[in-house]
């Protein structure tokens, strides 16, 4: 999208603000997505340490950084597309 919006912007076309505007939005909704995912899969995991004792709680606890630190490094590689 982003080269889409170069091209255009080399032809000459005016409406290169809605491809760049177009651009972000979509990333802002993969932004989204990839949270809104991330908190449905931490509660699920959260729910599931309720139910199993023991060494598993804190590997599931584990799961759970690792799925915050895993949005973080996407959405930092999203920002640099």
């Amino acid at each position: 999208m982003e080269s889409e919006a170069i091209d255009a912007l080399q032809k000459g076309e005016k409406n290169i603000e809605d491809k760049i505007r177009a651009f972000y939005n979509r990333m802002d909704e993969v932004h989204k997505k990839l949270n809104q995912l991330a908190a449905e899969t931490k509660q699920e995991l959260e729910a599931y340490a309720v139910t199993v004792p023991g060494e598993w709680v804190q590997t599931l606890h584990q799961y759970t950084q690792n799925i915050d630190s895993l949005v973080a490094t996407m959405s930092k590689m999203f920002q640099q597309l």
